[in-house]
């Protein structure tokens, strides 16, 4: 029989399994109008949980769907993520708001469609605030939505498809085979009509996502695809006959306007006043988030020494550097040891995300940096530090790098963190001169693709894991890895290539999967398989692993031109390379590094300026 609810409301419960609030294993043509369904929790569908059989009659008109949530199972493969914290199913929503619900758990094992998983479909809906693990969005139609203000580790829409609705949220906004027309998306998005600049919202800090007079949202949708009235009730299309992009329609007389796509610069400091327009240091942002909201693809971003403690999604094709003291007018002109600019906030594990074609440089970050799925990131001269296990995070580790990124992380120093201080899955990565220390692995390589990807390692010094220097597929060129049980693990390599480096504890030999490379290793320093019994580093108590004078390492990498010194010093001897992070050539990146300053890596809350990271090479990019 059919279900038909009216203002009711649906709050505070809880299931084992499925359907937290509203649940229904068959579609019956039901129809929940006016309701509250709020605070809710289950595994799968912890609003309202629904069938995909199709025709799906069930509808939802004019309910708020708030503050429900998912929660993680056990399964015979580790632990299963919930989905759908809003509806699962395939049933069509009408002028509903969905805000505050959250589909979190294990960063890696997030389920697809963290908010609706199904081919659900939306009408002048209001979406916004809510967070997932995974793609909001996994399936669904959005027709005339407002979609704002939400974060996912993923992406929001994953093959569904937009028509008429503002995506403006925090990370990668649309994945797979997923199609959009007539769309406000921040970053863009190829179809007819979409539009990439920023809708001008009525309050965007107050959530009044209502249309300003002169956004570029007003005017431009299609009309054919116009339901009769908007989110408040408002004809469309107007008495002009056109309909706005979003779940509200604005007024008749309020027109577009459309701003210049010249890549500009935007400034952020700390201490500037509220209400800044981020177009000089004197109208500086205060946020950095307020600048991420605004920007276009292609714009920098340009940010003052400062505590910035809530964390940043870096949008699609940004470029963002600090710093800065405030009063820089070339790039190269600013100094990130002297002008420390942190992310931080230890209430919080992961701080910065990164998406495609993003630049982060120059910065000190406290807690994780996530580089999402199918993204290419660059990294420079950053310092990545952490703090003992917070278990209700997953995230307690330095770099993540998700499913088919590219990522370069170039002067970096990775220290600290009670999990890996890179992790790599399925990726592709390159290290060029970078510090990881104090790490539980230092560098943990996960490879299940059918294309062998392995972590590429140049000049890099990786000290003092609790466990192994580098786990996985890896191919090391002038490393140093001192300090854990083991400087390499092989278990689960498909390839492992040494030169020129010094494996200070060994390597262990593990499970290798089918298909594995056989390894090279030559012109290298492996424990207890060469003939020295002592690499002769120079002070590894103080934390100087440049080679003394009577080193046997000294000279004694591959003699090919490619791998010579590149400047003396601190190349010893002759121009062929030395072993070890010191040699080789890219050691004059290694120039200010001898020995290593003694620092404290780790700012505090109370910002101090004497708070320095560890590598001083070239930071401005000028050499």
């Amino acid at each position: 029989c059919a279900i038909n609810l009216e203002r009711c409301v649906i709050e505070n419960n809880y299931a084992e399994d499925d359907g937290g609030g509203i649940f229904y294993t068959e579609p019956r043509p039901s129809i929940f109008s006016d309701c509250r369904i709020a605070k809710n929790q289950a595994h799968d569908g912890a609003g309202v949980y629904g069938p995909h059989e199709d025709p799906n009659p069930v509808v939802l008109s004019g309910c708020e769907i708030s503050e429900n949530k998912t929660f993680p199972v056990p399964s015979p493969f580790g632990t299963s993520t919930g989905s759908s914290a809003a509806v699962r199913g395939n049933s069509t929503l009408i002028g509903c708001t969905l805000m505050g619900n959250e589909s979190l758990g294990r960063f890696s094992e997030g389920s697809a469609g963290g908010l609706n998983f199904g081919k659900a479909k939306f009408l002048n809906c209001l979406i916004a605030e809510n967070r997932a693990v995974s793609s909001l969005f996994f399936g669904s139609t959005l027709i005339h939505c407002t979609v704002v203000k939400n974060h996912s580790y993923w992406s929001i829409l994953e093959d569904a498809s937009a028509t008429n609705s503002i995506l403006w949220n925090f990370g990668t906004e649309i994945l797979g085979d997923s199609t959009a027309t007539y769309c406000c998306i921040q970053s863009g998005y190829p179809g007819t009509g979409n539009i990439d600049y920023y809708p001008e919202f009525m309050d965007y800090a107050g959530d009044d996502f209502r249309l300003r007079n002169g956004s570029p949202c007003v005017d431009t949708g299609l009309p054919e695809e116009a339901p009769d009235t908007d989110l408040e009730g408002r004809s469309r299309p107007g008495l002009d006959g056109l309909v706005d992009i979003g779940a509200y329609e604005s007024i008749d007389s309020f027109t577009p306007t459309f701003p210049s796509t010249e890549e500009k610069t935007l400034f952020v400091r700390a201490s500037a006043p509220v209400g800044g327009t981020g177009e000089s240091w004197e109208t500086a942002f205060r946020s950095l988030q307020a600048a991420l909201v605004i920007a276009r693809p292609s714009d920098e971003i340009w940010v003052a020494a400062g505590l910035y403690d809530v964390p940043v999604d870096i949008e699609p094709g940004l470029r963002v550097y600090g710093g800065f003291a405030g009063t820089e007018t070339h790039r190269t002109e600013r100094d990130p040891v002297e002008n420390l600019t942190v992310i931080e906030d230890e209430a919080r594990g992961r701080m910065v995300l990164l998406t495609d074609a993003t630049v982060l440089d120059g910065f000190s970050i406290g807690g994780s940096l996530v580089v999402g799925p199918h993204s290419t990131a660059t990294i420079r001269d950053c310092s990545i530090f952490g703090y003992p296990r917070n278990e209700p995070f997953d995230l307690n580790g330095g770099v993540y790098c998700e499913e088919a990124s590219t990522v370069l992380l170039e002067r970096c120093d990775i220290s600290s963190h009670p999990d890996s201080g890179v992790l790599c899955m399925e990726s592709t990565m390159t290290l060029l001169t970078c510090s990881i220390r104090d790490n539980d692995y230092g560098v943990y390589v996960l490879d299940n693709s059918e294309t062998l990807m392995a972590i590429r390692m140049d000049n890099c010094l990786v000290l003092d894991s609790d466990y192994s220097g580098v786990r996985g597929s890896s191919v090391l060129r002038n490393c140093t890895v001192d300090g854990g049980d083991f400087s390499i693990n092989t278990s689960e390599s498909r390839k492992i290539e040494v030169m020129n480096s010094i494996l200070a504890d060994g390597i262990k030999e593990g499970y290798r999967p089918g298909g594995a490379l056989p390894d090279k290793i030559a012109f290298s320093y492996v424990q207890g398989s060469h003939p020295a019994s002592d690499p002769g580093f120079a002070d590894p108590e103080s934390g100087d692993y440049t080679l003394a004078l009577d080193s046997p390492l000294i000279d004694a990498g591959n003699p090919e031109e490619e791998f010579n010194d590149a400047c003396l010093p601190p190349g010893l001897g002759t121009e062929r390379g030395d072993m070890g992070a010191y040699g080789g050539p890219l050691n004059c990146n290694w120039a200010d590094y001898n020995p290593p300053p003694t620092t404290t890596p780790r700012p505090t809350h109370t910002f101090t300026p004497t708070a320095t990271p560890t590598l001083r090479g070239d930071f401005n990019g000028d050499r």
